[in-house]
């Protein structure tokens, strides 16, 4: 295990831009953050081919399949974030209700910029070649600090074990944000690690620190406004979900909860109680809001087949609307040849199974075509279309 001390720029900061506290809408301690950094990318990955170079990140990747929403309740991914202070050297109790360490399950492998999934069962390697983790910190006592990075591995249902796969471990004596402890700054490490699937694997981020020292990890969810009663925010699920795991030390009053990782593996959820029952209520905002960790991956990945470039230079070409879509979704595309040939429609779900498949002429598809979604349920969707010579192909939600 190598182990990193902040003597000199073993870590670079990416933005200096200073984060600042929100209202006290939101429980437990979690901050508004107006911005998080952009991790610094080495270039456009590498698509076409076998071997792919790409992001994986729930967080980027709902953030570029939905964007920014117009208006609480509506569809679109919440641009605002909050980061949450954290310290594995917490004890319950006396420090209930406080967070030990964040982890990032990659249950799929989706690439956070194209908007392209790929299913486990369809990679023969994949190669950890860095990771990135947005955080913030302070250290006031003077005294050692300690972040521990993790690529830990997953069940085979995609979640975390405490099997770690790889370690890297930095100490600091001084602050590594620049400001207070919401001001962003990005862990770089390199795991140069191979994960064989069908085996999954996750990042997790430990902090060790006197209490006076601080630590936050950042996140994003799907925002719905402010419950009723105005005390705090309400959320629905984000479209990857579950994907962000926590030890949360548990409480006793008003709803008892032991000191576990949520979300739970019997699929237990965090509340937040818009109606003050003290019980969780399905399809009532009522998703806990801590869902898309800032935790990204850069990945070398071999697949079993061969990723040509039409499907990537293709991807413009193709118009897939209403995005989000409710019940039918508008088919437009220049990227198929022009002559009446048979083309294929397929359409995968995020998992990589095929819920629509059809086939027609690809003359009447250049006027445009419908597809009946009604009976899908809401998530993210990948359309390709394969008229023999080209394959078009583009990213699509539903939300109702």
């Amino acid at each position: 295990m190598k182990k990193y001390y902040l003597l000199g720029l073993a870590y670079v900061v990416v933005s200096t831009e200073l984060l600042a506290q929100a209202n006290a809408v939101v429980q437990l301690n979690g901050r508004e953050v107006l911005s998080v950094p952009e991790v610094v990318r080495p270039g456009v990955g590498r698509r076409a081919g076998s071997v792919i170079t790409i992001f994986v990140s729930p967080d980027i990747a709902e953030e570029n399949l939905v964007g920014a929403q117009s208006a609480p309740g509506q569809p679109g991914y919440s641009s605002p974030k909050f980061a949450w202070n954290f310290n594995t050297n917490y004890t319950f109790p006396p420090d209930t209700l406080s967070y030990k360490y964040a982890i990032v399950g990659f249950d799929s492998i989706h690439d956070a910029d194209a908007g392209i999934g790929y299913d486990y069962d369809d990679i023969l390697s994949i190669n950890v070649d860095t990771v990135y983790f947005i955080i913030g910190h302070t250290n006031i006592t003077g005294l050692q600090d300690t972040f521990v990075m993790k690529v830990v591995a997953l069940t085979g249902n995609g979640y975390p074990t405490n099997t770690v796969l790889w370690s890297d471990t930095l100490f600091t004596s001084v602050s590594l944000s620049q400001g207070d402890w919401l001001s962003p700054y990005v862990l770089v490490a390199a795991p140069g690690l191979t994960v064989t699937p069908p085996n999954k694997f996750g990042l997790r981020l430990e902090y060790y620190g006197p209490d006076e020292d601080t630590a936050a990890f950042v996140a994003g969810f799907y925002d719905n406004g402010t419950c009723p009663s105005g005390n705090t925010r309400s959320a629905s699920q984000s479209l990857f979900y579950p994907n962000s795991y926590y030890f949360l030390n548990g409480r006793t009053n008003p709803t008892p909860l032991n000191s576990q990782l949520w979300p739970a593996q019997n699929g237990d959820h965090l509340i937040t109680d818009c109606n003050g029952n003290g019980e969780y209520d399905e399809d009532s905002n009522e998703e806990w809001f801590i869902q898309n960790i800032s935790f990204v991956a850069l990945i070398t990945a071999e697949l079993s087949y061969f990723v040509g470039k039409d499907d990537i230079q293709d991807l413009q070409n193709v118009h897939v609307y209403p995005n989000p879509a409710r019940d039918i979704v508008h088919i437009s595309t220049s990227a198929l040849t022009a002559s009446d040939q048979n083309y294929t429609i397929t359409i995968t779900n995020i998992e990589g199974a095929v819920v629509h498949d059809e086939t027609g002429s690809t003359a009447k598809l250049g006027g445009g075509h419908d597809i009946n979604v009604s009976h899908l349920s809401d998530g993210i969707y990948f359309l390709r279309v394969n008229d023999g010579h080209s394959v078009a192909a583009k990213p699509f939600v539903i939300a109702r």
